[in-house]
């Protein structure tokens, strides 16, 4: 039986093969890493950072708290928040230019949010424990609220970017693709250095991230895909409700908790 890719369409409920590979693919890999982790390649990957009792390679030390820990998660904030402010722009007659961005950056606010909402209630729920706690490490085991990597998340959600100049016929869109790859992997081998997290905890962020930044850009460029964009010019009021809603539900609590 040959299996073929189905033809393109206008109608957003049907799913190409690709379109399949590119959204269900990484949560069906992220169901695998669910059920299989804390696998000995966990416990390979986390002994060089440990060092004795309950001590690890980053414990202490400036630049695994203060830069990757705390400066770390500014990058993603610092995207989203810009995106949200061209997309408010882009209703001003002063800023008409961005008017064609308009979408893009709303997609690219909207990915980035909805990344670190879902990691961060996906940790909040999860009973799975940090490295630092199991008795094997020095801890009591007791500790949970670790699974999938939080940290991680503020690299890997700038998988949007890569989809946002995709979207934009960026020829060199995959450098952004590569940008979220490095960030999310040195933030996730920085906390992990920290004992706070396995492997598989960052790689179930990478793999939901992805999915998360593809359905969104299905939701939104996808043709008569169920996201419109207003094209009227939006009030005062409006522009501080937006922007109070965002800044204080979609950053304070995700982004700047522990």
């Amino acid at each position: 039986m040959n299996l073929k890719v189905p033809k393109k369409t206008n109608s957003f409920l049907v799913w190409s093969f690709n379109d399949i590979l590119t959204v269900l693919l990484p949560l069906w890999l992220l169901c695998l890493i669910s059920e299989f982790r804390y696998a000995p390649i966990d416990s390979f990957f986390a002994a060089p950072f440990y060092l004795s009792g309950n001590n690890w390679f980053g414990t202490g030390s400036f630049f695994f708290s203060a830069v990757l820990h705390k400066g770390g998660k500014y990058v993603a904030v610092a995207v989203a928040v810009s995106s949200l402010i061209l997309f408010l722009l882009s209703y001003l007659k002063q800023f008409a230019r961005l008017k064609p961005y308009r979408k893009v950056c709303l997609y690219v606010a909207l990915s980035i949010s909805a990344c670190a909402l879902i990691i961060s209630g996906l940790k909040s729920l999860s009973a799975s424990p940090c490295p630092w706690s199991l008795p094997q490490y020095g801890g009591s085991g007791s500790a949970g609220k670790c699974f999938p990597a939080g940290h991680a998340s503020s690299g890997f959600c700038l998988f949007a970017l890569y989809f946002a100049f995709r979207q934009l016929e960026f020829k060199k869109a995959w450098i952004f693709l590569i940008l979220a790859f490095v960030l999310g992997w040195i933030l996730g081998l920085g906390r992990q250095a920290q004992g706070t997290h396995f492997l598989s905890h960052s790689f179930a962020t990478m793999f939901l991230d992805w999915a998360i930044c593809a359905l969104f850009y299905r939701l939104f460029f996808f043709p008569k895909a169920p996201i419109r964009i207003r094209q009227k010019p939006i009030s005062t009021l409006p522009y501080c409700l937006i922007s109070a809603f965002f800044l204080t539900f979609i950053f304070n609590l995700p982004f700047f908790s522990k």
